[in-house]
């Protein structure tokens, strides 16, 4: 409740987007929260100092913006090891791709060296995920020039490499699972259709009628 005239704005941004042959990227959040069952909300209101926020309780209803929009790709991040870092927002039929994000709890090393204020530095985060997905999107729209965005959206999940729910969950190694990865090898709610492929995006598969090359 109150919250109505963001949602509809959001969702007329993206609609628009699209509309204009504009594929929308968005990322997973930190928060590591279920994104298609979200119980809590840690991270609002986002304008105050971080001591004065509190744990908002979620309705089954909720939809994380701009992620859990239709039409728009959700990006998870994953460390080097290809698994979802412990910060990073999931969900079954939320999650499109994953894409490297870095994991600060191992080393700042293992974050994506990026563009900051002033030049370049190593940020973690699924906004640095974003970027690798929305790279990637670009080579299969540079070799699918005709394509809409929601086939656009088809092709990036075609190219994706699928990644298998862990057996086990405890990035934070405290004995107790961080999070609950549901679905199957090919598709699942850790990974979506897996981790994108940039070398994927520009070679034609002949066994895809989805990825063939067209100039």
């Amino acid at each position: 409740p109150g919250q109505r005239v963001m949602y509809t704005a959001i969702k007329r941004a993206v609609d628009y987007a699209n509309g204009e042959g504009v594929l929308t990227v968005a990322a997973a959040g930190n928060s590591g929260i279920d994104l298609s069952a979200p119980g809590t909300d840690l991270s609002s209101p986002d304008n105050v100092p971080t001591e004065k926020r509190t744990v908002r309780t979620l309705g089954p209803g909720c939809t994380v913006l701009p992620a859990g929009l239709r039409g728009v790709v959700t990006v998870s991040a994953v460390d080097r090891n290809q698994a979802k870092t412990s910060y990073s927002g999931y969900g079954l039929g939320v999650i499109d791709v994953a894409a490297p994000g870095g994991d600060a709890d191992q080393d700042q090393s293992d974050c994506v060296l990026s563009t900051i204020p002033g030049g370049y530095g190593r940020e973690c985060g699924t906004s640095m995920a974003v970027p690798h997905a929305a790279g990637v999107a670009a080579l299969l729209a540079s070799t699918h020039p005709r394509s809409t965005p929601a086939q656009l959206k088809k092709l990036l999940d075609a190219q994706a490499q699928p990644l298998p729910c862990p057996a086990n969950y405890d990035p934070k190694e405290t004995g107790a699972q961080d999070g609950y990865c549901t679905g199957y090898s090919a598709y699942n709610a850790f990974y979506g259709h897996g981790l994108v492929n940039a070398l994927a995006a520009v070679q034609p598969d002949q066994t895809n009628p989805l990825n063939p090359i067209t100039r």
